[in-house]
């Protein structure tokens, strides 16, 4: 089923949002939220624009989705920064520039999605109050249907296969979150055990929430790597930490 999914949650630019948007409904029928609510969480920035979100597991390293740097950004890493320690991702809190990104080492002939993980290391420690490492899930953790799981961003707060407007720009949303579930990733064929699938129900994750958090029982359970936003029909799909937790203290050292 992963193979129907494949859709990158990266932000892109280009799409628009409808002016008529509830301005209570964020991520996707998601809930407004203040920085304090979920510390962990970091907006990346290229060139001054938020692209990814991302979760800060140190005082210099954040955890996000491989894909967030592509080709042509990886070549220009000065241009990337983060920010920590605030609800708005233009403003407050602390920016730090990246010094360095690690990137899993896909095997040749595998699918990239199935390890979309990277580690960010900051040029300067973070020093923020509002901004508090968070705990991984450990290597051998087994998640179960139904297990609750709260998920925050910046994202698109609407499908952008919807009619979309002129002259309204993404990437201007306030944090918000959504609380979901772990659900099967069907057939186990199709199913890698480093892709962890949580429910969507027509709300959750979509363009600008990509290497974001999704936290169960206040630990670092996955990181938001594709799907189809708001999809009644399939999951969203994230890189599972367990699978990843002996590269993540290699590179991360947590």
């Amino acid at each position: 089923m992963l193979n129907l999914i494949i859709i990158l949650l990266f932000s892109v630019h280009s799409f628009v949002a409808p002016r008529n948007l509830n301005p209570g409904s964020r991520i996707i029928d998601g809930e407004l939220v203040d920085i304090s609510q979920v510390p962990y969480q970091v907006a990346i920035l290229f060139e001054g624009k938020q692209v990814c979100g991302g979760s800060l597991i140190s005082t210099t390293k954040v955890l996000t989705a491989n894909h967030c740097w592509t080709d042509e950004t990886n070549r220009n890493l000065s241009e990337y920064s983060v920010r920590v320690g605030s609800t708005d991702w233009e403003k407050g809190g602390q920016e730090i520039y990246a010094s360095a990104v690690d990137l899993y080492d896909v095997p040749e002939g595998e699918v990239y999605l199935n390890y979309d993980i990277a580690v960010i290391t900051l040029k300067s420690a973070v020093n923020v109050s509002n901004a508090i490492p968070i705990q991984l899930d450990d290597a051998d953790r087994v998640y179960v249907d139904g297990e609750v799981v709260t998920i925050s961003g910046w994202g698109l707060p609407f499908s952008p296969f919807e009619p979309i407007p002129p002259n309204v720009t993404i990437g201007k949303y306030p944090l918000s979150v959504i609380n979901s579930t772990v659900v099967s990733c069907g057939d186990s064929s199709d199913s890698p055990d480093t892709i962890l699938c949580i429910r969507q129900n027509g709300g959750g994750i979509c363009y600008g929430d990509s290497g974001g958090p999704a936290v169960i029982n206040g630990k670092l359970a996955g990181i938001v790597s594709s799907g189809i936003c708001g999809s009644e029909k399939y999951p969203g799909a994230y890189t599972k930490i367990s699978a990843f937790r002996e590269w993540i203290r290699q590179h991360a050292g947590v």
